[in-house]
């Protein structure tokens, strides 16, 4: 993505969740969800910032969702 980007997630029911992005060395470079949320649909969007609101340089991300026993990870690119 060039701008921003959405991350869109299922909850059967009510659990801590933590969402959050990476980079390819493993740094955590922000935390977009870190709260318990209710059963259902849920999107969290993702503007390309870091944690201190800086623009992230263009290349992969990871993304990383935990929803109590699961554990998920995406890849997102980041083109500039």
């Amino acid at each position: 993505f060039s701008g921003s980007t959405t991350v869109e997630f299922l909850l059967p029911r009510a659990s801590p969740v933590s969402l959050e992005i990476y980079d390819v060395a493993g740094r955590r470079v922000r935390t977009l969800v870190s709260e318990t949320l209710g059963p259902g649909r849920h999107t969290v969007a993702w503007d390309g910032r870091s944690s201190a609101g800086a623009d992230v340089s263009p290349g992969i991300y990871f993304l990383r969702l935990v929803s109590g026993e699961r554990r998920l990870t995406g890849k997102v690119v980041i083109l500039r």
